[in-house]
């Protein structure tokens, strides 16, 4: 079926949709599957549906902030951001959310859809992204278009809220959602120790908040924001950049 954003002509190369004679944007075929139980791959302007449910009870998950962002590049060569998108909705009762298929595309010809990628928050649990998972840090494989079902962690005291509001995004609409969280990942950054990793007696090190195994043979430096937040993996992730890192 062809979409009603196209214009009359469309031609295909290599899995694009590029429309011709008109504004674009090109769309390419998406990472993921159309549904869970398939192996037809998705349309990436959406429509997106699912149910959110919490991972070791199995009961829906209400009143979770479900957004899904699009993000737009330009260029032949040198290539820039040109413009994003985002969609909000919340689950239902029954954990049930939608968001429906993104109209309100950039122009220009050689502009493209770059990324997209649905989240789900709810402050209790941890956070869920298409693309990848908070940890570890692996790309998720399983997302799917409609049909899909979010399982979400119940969120435990062992994380840091600083680094997960860096793995969810600053989209305005979750800072608007995750303002609590905000207020105990600013209190991470003023007690850098809650976050530093801290390395035992064996030499063996973790990551996790207060960890206290074993005790230090000298006193580490304080890292800085910097150094807590900004790993080079995260960067790499939202630039697209594979070259080496100074600091």
């Amino acid at each position: 079926m062809w979409r009603a954003w196209l214009p009359l002509v469309v031609v295909g190369f290599g899995g694009l949709v590029l429309p011709c004679g008109a504004c674009g944007p090109i769309v390419g075929g998406a990472a993921f599957h159309a549904r869970p139980d398939g192996t037809t791959r998705g349309w990436p302007l959406g429509p997106f549906h699912g149910r959110a449910i919490d991972a070791d009870t199995g009961r829906p998950v209400e009143r979770a902030r479900v957004l899904c962002s699009w993000s737009f590049v330009r260029g032949v060569g040198a290539v820039a951001p040109e413009a994003a998108r985002t969609l909000s909705s919340e689950t239902d009762p029954d954990g049930v959310y939608r968001i429906p298929e993104l109209e309100a595309l950039p122009g220009g010809l050689s502009t493209r859809l770059a990324r997209v990628t649905l989240l789900v928050y709810h402050p209790d649990y941890v956070g869920y992204r298409s693309d990848f998972q908070f940890s570890p840090r692996l790309p998720r494989l399983d997302f799917a278009q409609r049909g899909h079902v979010v399982r979400l962690a119940r969120w435990g005291s062992e994380r840091s809220h600083a680094r997960h509001l860096l793995f969810l995004g600053s989209d305005g609409l979750l800072r608007e959602a995750a303002g609590r969280e905000r207020a105990s990942a600013a209190l991470e950054l003023d007690q850098p120790a809650l976050v530093a990793p801290v390395r035992s007696r064996q030499g063996a090190s973790s990551d996790r908040i207060g960890a206290s195994e074993g005790t230090p043979t000298s006193q580490p430096a304080a890292p800085s924001p910097a150094d807590l937040l900004l790993a080079v993996e995260d960067v790499r992730s939202v630039t697209g950049y594979g070259g080496t890192f100074t600091r």
